[in-house]
């Protein structure tokens, strides 16, 4: 886990929301000062915690520990979850635009 973009991380996503470290923890029934801590890194929060916060600011633990970009939660079932009620034909046209897609990005 790189500790460095946690934190900024963390900055970030309170930052973005215009909160205060008192907001946050007050949201989360912790101290501010428990919120400058994470963010300064000089603690690091139990998991309990760490789920806490990735609920509260609606991002993934991952994105929050920096094993990826991705900041969604369950992005591969909010994204499939689009395609329950289409009708069959509607995959085959699928299928079509997604290879379009591949030829026009990927095959250079």
């Amino acid at each position: 886990m790189d500790n460095k973009l946690f934190q900024e991380r963390l900055r970030k996503l309170r930052n973005e929301r215009d909160l205060s470290q008192d907001d946050v923890g007050q949201s989360l029934n912790l101290s501010g000062r428990t919120i400058g801590n994470y963010e300064s890194g000089k603690r690091m929060p139990a998991l309990d915690t760490l789920i806490k916060l990735a609920d509260f600011y609606e991002v993934s633990i991952d994105y929050l520990l920096g094993r990826t970009d991705n900041r969604c939660l369950n992005s591969t079932t909010s994204e499939m979850s689009i395609f329950e009620n289409l009708p069959p034909e509607a995959y085959e046209e699928l299928k079509i635009l997604l290879d379009f897609l591949h030829h026009k990005y990927l095959d250079h």
